[in-house]
């Protein structure tokens, strides 16, 4: 019995219609979507497809000749719908392009998922990457004067670092002021270090606060940056010394029952040096889009240091920023002061730095915008916040072009792949008069429609990811920034530009079939079409999987990188160290406390320096005693007797600290490194215990430090930078020591830490008297350094895996309908005896080509990009050429699970039914 072609009835039956007088293509095109709706309604109530055409063209057909008189009519008596044939776009289609979207919809469910779904992921992962870009642009926009606010930053002359730096002495701001009428206003920003606060409330209860985000700036702080104020005056806050403002979260832990801060007291410093300061502000909290925040805000006035040193240039710890005049040319502006720069070099640096200034580099002063600070441009940090890198924005919007593309490339191979379940639809609507741009038209229509409802979907997953993309990447970012006016119109400029771009070759490759090759199904052999689909098709399949592999192979280097940062031996034992801070509070208790300490359980020793790494950055300038009188510049640590030994470092000469000996004040300990500084590094002086018994002179200071010992260079900062030079004085050295102390505290293996902490608090608390109690581990401090590389290797992995995975959603759509295509042979091939190995093996071969391709492209193009990337570190990995063959093994495995669940999937039916299926 002939089998029912459901297909080919409908055809049978346009063609009949078509015969009738005075119907248009686009009349007989909305029938059949009417027959169609009608068949398929059937069909879904269980009736056979033949039966269903059957009872749908009686229905149509009855009373037909009434319709088809009163259509002569209308059209006898109106111009022909000429536009229907002429024009590219025409809104009264819009209802027929919707049916036949849906009803294609409904028809091949597995390709609308993955075309939605890869278009959604790709639109989502586009929407959270534009909010991260967008914020990191946006940093100190809000400053109603942002773009006349600027720093001034200056060369870095007096150690190894070659660049700017982003602070300078105190003096400048006035000079520059003085010097040039441009500058509207200035201030200075100084941050404070760890302060001890003390609040005493109206019932005599005393409360302290642990507070490391306090700023001191002049009164002419609010003059330049913008900030509501919620309490107090901002004309005034600032102009008398000791005057502070607190932010609104900070007031509320200070004083309670939402009484009005003005007048009240905070009190700031340890016991025995506390200052009281008269609140006289209170503001709302800076935005995070800012490249500094604090919690208090005081007077640089309340600073008698400052007064005394108002015009050095060379203390160099104030950030200093200017606002120019209105329409002041900034090129000419920074002429004017790069000419200046001399002049100021020669009587406020050479002084002390005359050496270094005419020996090694030029002194200039740089003036940075406000904008671009927080994305530090020029690199010169950031003395009172956090930077950024506009590498990482480069970064990440590439990623999320590239996303975006691997899903409309997916769109695209998959449409042009399923060219031969619509060739017939393109060759009848040719047939009946269809002009090529409403089929363009069409195509597109449903190609945006495809891009709109991902654009929906892809809102719902921007929705619920956004809280885990904040943690990650350490963001306050909202879905509401979304729905501001600006946002809205680029989403739906997304929507569109996706919709296009996924639509456009496929709209041109189907409208330019032949109707008569469509009709005979030769459409697979249109080799010398313009529109040639295998050679595109296969240049993006190479595109997806080049982008995929560079991608897998970029993150596994960023993983061994941060990897090896974690884990490379620093030059001292970073673990099972538990660091007390603050302990200069204890004031002449220390030592009793460090004892305590001593004798608990699970402690191997302790320690009491002035600075823990990655902090040891206090810089001075040394001299050889007796030597050429050239100053060389050094960092100095100051320690107990038990540091050496509690850090474990490696004495290479002489010896450290004894204990309990007056001597100590007058000896120092090098790094292997300082003595390259120094030039000594042979005996060329005939001692020969050579450098020991030599000595230096620090810091300006007339005292001789004589040499004891030498330990192995060890890493006091980031492996961003080289090891410096390092002079360890003694704690009972006359060299300035800063004001803060740290007890390091040495643990067993397999102490009860726990415990041993609960332990130690309770000691500090009884000799405290209360105070706040903090302490960190070690490890953890030296890991926190690279947090901001480990949240960009946490999100490029994120979204390298959303990009394999959509690239792969892709390839399981073309090997389907490959395999579609091929179903006959498949049957043959099986029938003829050929095993489901080599079906499988003959179906994947040219896939598998072109995953190699792929590698082979991807290769030379991320050796590039993390070649670049790895120039941030001075201790780095080498790449390794094995992880891009392990990256592109890792593809071909992937993409051969792909190819393989679906072609053993089709080897193993049965060869009849695949002889069937055309």
């Amino acid at each position: 019995m002939e089998s029912f072609n459901l297909e080919t009835n409908i055809s049978n039956w346009k063609r009949k219609l078509f015969q009738k007088q005075n119907l248009e293509p686009g009349d007989i095109e909305e029938l059949e979507n009417h027959l169609r709706d009608s068949i398929e309604a059937l069909i879904s109530n269980g009736v056979n497809p033949k039966e269903a055409f059957e009872k749908s063209v009686a229905k149509m057909e009855s009373g037909f000749d009434e319709a088809l008189e009163e259509y002569k009519f209308s059209s006898a008596t109106h111009e022909p719908k000429s536009k229907w044939l002429s024009s590219w776009w025409i809104p009264e289609l819009l209802p027929n392009i919707l049916k036949v979207f849906l009803r294609n919809l409904k028809r091949q469910p597995g390709y609308s998922f993955i075309n939605i779904s890869g278009l959604a992921i790709g639109m989502a992962c586009c929407m959270i990457i534009f909010l991260f870009v967008q914020n990191e642009l946006s940093y100190d926009t809000f400053h109603e004067k942002s773009d006349r606010i600027f720093r001034v930053d200056q060369t870095l002359i007096w150690n190894d670092f070659d660049g700017l730096f982003s602070s300078t002495g105190p003096g400048v701001a006035a000079t520059l002021k003085a010097d040039f009428p441009e500058i509207e206003t200035t201030v200075r920003i100084n941050n404070l270090p760890d302060q001890l606060i003390t609040i005493q409330s109206s019932g005599n209860s005393i409360r302290y606060f642990e507070e490391d985000q306090i700023l001191a700036a002049d009164s002419t702080f609010f003059e330049v940056f913008t900030m509501d104020f919620l309490e107090g005056n901002p004309d005034n806050a600032l102009v008398n010394p000791y005057s502070i403002i607190l932010t609104e979260e900070t007031k509320s832990r200070y004083f309670q029952n939402n009484e009005s801060a003005l007048g009240k007291t905070v009190t700031i410093g340890n016991p025995g040096q506390q200052v009281d300061y008269m609140v006289t502000g209170v503001v709302d909290e800076m935005p995070s889009n800012s490249h500094f925040t604090f919690d208090l805000l005081t007077t640089l006035s309340s600073n008698p240091r400052v007064k005394q040193r108002e015009n050095t240039w060379i203390w160099t710890v104030f950030v200093t920023y200017l606002v120019l005049e209105e329409n002041t040319d900034l090129a000419s502006f920074q002429e004017k002061v790069n000419q200046k720069a001399p002049d100021y070099a020669k009587s406020n640096i050479f002084p002390l730095f005359g050496d270094e200034v005419e020996a090694a580099k030029k002194y200039e002063l740089f003036i940075t915008p406000l904008r671009e600070i927080y994305l530090d441009i020029n690199q010169a940090g950031n003395r009172i916040g956090s930077v950024s890198d506009y590498f990482y924005i480069f970064v990440f919007s590439s990623i999320a072009l590239i996303i975006i593309l691997l899903a409309a490339i997916n769109f695209m191979n998959l449409s042009s792949a399923r060219s031969a379940h619509r060739a017939k639809e393109v060759g009848i609507r040719k047939t009946l008069g269809s002009q090529k741009t409403s089929l363009i038209s069409q195509f597109l229509s449903e190609s945006i429609l495809f891009s709109t409802i991902s654009m929906f979907l892809a809102l719902g997953i921007v929705y619920l990811c956004m809280p885990f993309f904040n943690i990650i990447a350490a963001k306050e970012l909202t879905f509401s920034d979304l729905l501001t006016g600006i946002n809205l119109l680029q989403i739906i400029g997304l929507t569109l530009a996706t919709g296009l771009l996924a639509g456009i070759y496929p709209a041109l490759y189907l409208t330019s079939f032949n109707p008569i090759e469509a009709f005979k199904g030769k459409i697979s052999s249109l080799t010398n079409n313009k529109f040639s689909f295998n050679g595109l098709r296969n240049s993006l399949v190479v595109f997806q999987f080049a982008i995929s592999i560079m991608l897998i192979s970029c993150s596994v280097i960023i993983y061994q990188q941060l990897n090896f940062l974690q884990n490379k031996s620093l030059g001292f034992d970073k673990n099972n160290v538990l660091v007390i801070e603050n302990v200069e509070k204890l004031d002449d208790q220390i030592e009793t406390f460090k004892q305590m300490i001593e004798q608990k359980s699970g402690v191997v020793n302790v320690t009491k320096t002035n600075a823990v790494p990655p902090q040891i950055w206090h810089e001075d300038f040394a001299t050889v005693y007796g030597g050429d009188g050239n100053s060389v510049p050094l960092n100095s640590l100051n320690v107990d007797s038990d540091f050496i030994s509690t850090y474990d470092l490696e004495i290479v000469q002489g010896r450290e600290f004894e204990k309990e000996s007056s001597a100590n004040q007058r000896y120092v300990v090098l790094n292997e490194t300082a003595l390259d500084h120094l030039n000594w590094t042979d005996g060329s002086s005939g001692n020969p215990d050579f450098p020991l018994g030599e000595s230096i002179l620090f810091s300006g200071l007339d005292t001789q430090y004589e040499i004891i010992g030498v330990v192995k260079d060890f890493n006091l900062t980031s492996l961003h930078y080289n090891i410096q030079p390092l002079a360890i004085f003694h704690d009972e050295s006359t060299v300035w020591k800063g004001d803060n102390r740290f007890l390091s505290v040495r643990t067993s293996e397999g102490a009860n830490l726990m415990a041993l902490i609960n332990s130690v608090e309770n000691e500090w608390t009884q000799i405290s008297g209360g105070l706040p109690f903090d302490f960190t581990f070690l490890d953890d401090q030296l890991a926190s350094q690279y947090e901001f590389e480990q949240r960009v290797s946490s999100l490029v992995t994120i979204f390298t895996g959303l990009a394999i995975f959509i690239a792969l959603l892709g390839l399981l759509g073309l090997v389907s309908f490959a395999i579609e295509k091929r179903t006959k042979e498949i049957g043959v091939r099986k029938v003829m005896g050929a095993s489901s190995s080599r079906i499988v093996f003959l179906l994947s071969k040219d896939t598998l080509k072109l995953v190699l391709i792929a590698i082979i492209i991807s290769i030379p193009v991320s050796w590039y990009l993390m070649e670049n990337w790895l120039q941030n570190f001075v201790f780095r990995v080498e790449i390794n050429p094995v992880i891009f063959i392990l990256s592109g093994v890792f593809a071909i495995l992937l993409a051969w699970a792909v190819l393989s669940y679906q072609t053993i999937k089709a080897s193993v039916q049965n060869p009849v039914k695949s002889l069937k299926s055309e």
